[in-house]
């Protein structure tokens, strides 16, 4: 199996992290990946919305991939697969199958490939968000070489031949060793996949397809039965209040880690959330190790809306722990911090996010939670902010029996945009079929004519 390794960057200047992608048998750079992520990095402080978490996505995508068109190539030439389209097309076209279904794909390509790289299925919805980084990435790179007119290296073969053609056109250039041959093919296939591979990425073959395999669980939000009894098992006062940050508030883990002592009013119970830019305060006493893992999405809002019994969970959690486990005199002002001797006191957003997630993991095997999908992987702390979402568009209601529409779960949940609301605040569908039965019911041994005329009659009687 060939690996690519990501290389970090921190750039002071502008105070983000950014990535190379190497083939360590070559120490040669994929081409055009850095480049990509520097100016994703600059469109976002250009718009001052500056994500760290949005650039690892973007950088952990593209390395998937293009681990993908290095192992699918190699397969192609050592197995001597037959396939019917050109091999450009056939690697990229079959790359959502491979994230889909690995191992049972019907393309033999992204079957063998998933066989060899032990790729684990994702979600319909995850592989979207991968896809469109792909194509994203794939447009911006067909542009930039079609800008600067670099053409493909004429010393190199040209994959866009039928398959049968490839080894022939190879063979007739030079006795070359195995070696040269693989370099040749993988070098031939990048270049095409980062100058033309757009062309396929673009179209609507390259996306995700259901064929029933992929029967993942549909919904990302943290169970609901199960929730209570993760925050009366957690660990710390300090996760407790975290959790109830999270699930009660719907607060993004990098939010809520990023809040400082005096954002929160534990007399008044309130809570603001602000972005670290233009806070001086939130660069007091951290070193630039700790600086570069700084980040905000974005809110539309900075307060806090909680709902209960989160509320009274959070502020009486965070009084104990101020009380008994922050550490005292800690040079900074930041209000979650590590608890482990080795890093005692240290900002809580500059700890590894999988650190975090391993702590959420551990209560939810000792509770016994069900896990989140078939692949029996374990729900994250971001399944809380989902749960946050659901809730409220399916079961918060006024004592009227009000409920929330979409637009105020929206402001609620500081979105700027709808759409990102919708994937939290989904439809709870057992919720739309009890509907349906009990709408159904008052049309039982009566005609449409009738209830027509019954609903009319209602609706002038007020009812």
């Amino acid at each position: 199996m060939i690996n690519l390794k990501k290389i970090p960057f921190y750039y002071k200047t502008i105070d983000m992290t950014s990535y190379d992608l190497l083939d360590l048998r070559t120490g040669e750079s994929v081409e055009f990946y850095a480049s990509y992520l520097n100016n994703e990095i600059q469109t976002q402080i250009r718009s001052r919305n500056k994500c760290k978490n949005t650039i690892d996505a973007k950088a952990s995508d593209l390395k998937v991939f293009f681990e993908y068109i290095y192992n699918a190539q190699e397969i192609f030439f050592e197995k001597k697969l037959n396939i019917n389209a050109s091999l450009l097309s056939e690697i990229i076209l079959s790359y959502p199958e491979y994230l889909t279904y690995g191992i049972h794909a019907k393309s033999t390509i992204a079957k063998e490939t998933a066989k060899i790289t032990n790729r684990k299925i994702v979600k319909n919805t995850t592989a979207n968000r991968m896809l469109s980084t792909v194509n994203k990435f794939l447009s911006a790179s067909s542009n930039h070489h079609q800008t600067l007119k670099i053409a493909n290296d004429k010393n190199l073969i040209n994959i866009e031949l039928s398959s049968e053609n490839i080894h022939k056109i190879l063979l007739e250039k030079r006795l070359l060793s195995t070696f040269e041959k693989k370099l040749i093919n993988e070098k031939s296939i990048i270049a095409q996949v980062v100058q033309g591979g757009a062309k396929y990425s673009n179209t609507n073959l390259f996306k995700t397809s259901y064929r029933g395999l992929n029967n993942l669980q549909e919904y990302k939000h943290f169970p609901i039965e199960y929730l209570e009894e993760l925050l009366d098992k957690a660990n710390t006062y300090r996760d407790r209040a975290l959790w109830a940050l999270c699930a009660g508030a719907g607060l993004r883990i990098s939010e809520a880690s990023q809040l400082l002592l005096e954002d929160i009013n534990i007399v008044t119970e309130e809570l603001k959330i602000f972005s670290y830019k233009d806070r001086i305060e939130c660069f007091e006493g951290l070193n630039y190790e700790d600086i570069k893992y700084l980040s905000f999405k974005g809110r539309e809002n900075n307060d806090a809306y909680f709902i209960e019994p989160f509320k009274r969970i959070f502020f009486e959690s965070i009084t104990l722990y101020l009380k008994f486990e922050r550490p005292k005199a800690l040079k900074h002002k930041y209000l979650f911090v590590t608890l482990s001797n080795k890093n005692k006191g240290k900002p809580l957003f500059a700890t590894a996010r999988s650190s975090l997630n391993r702590t959420i993991k551990i209560v939810q095997k000792k509770i016994n939670c069900p896990k989140k999908n078939s692949n029996g992987d374990f729900y994250t702390i971001h399944s809380l902010r989902h749960f946050y979402g659901f809730w409220l568009l399916n079961y918060h209601t006024t004592p009227c029996g009000n409920t929330f529409k979409i637009n105020e779960v929206q402001l609620f949940m500081g979105h700027a945009k709808l759409a990102s609301t919708q994937k939290y605040a989904v439809i709870d569908k057992l919720i739309s079929k009890e509907k349906m039965r009990q709408a159904n019911s008052l049309l039982e041994n009566k005609t449409l004519r009738e209830y027509k005329k019954e609903r009319i009659k209602a609706l002038l009687d007020g009812k």
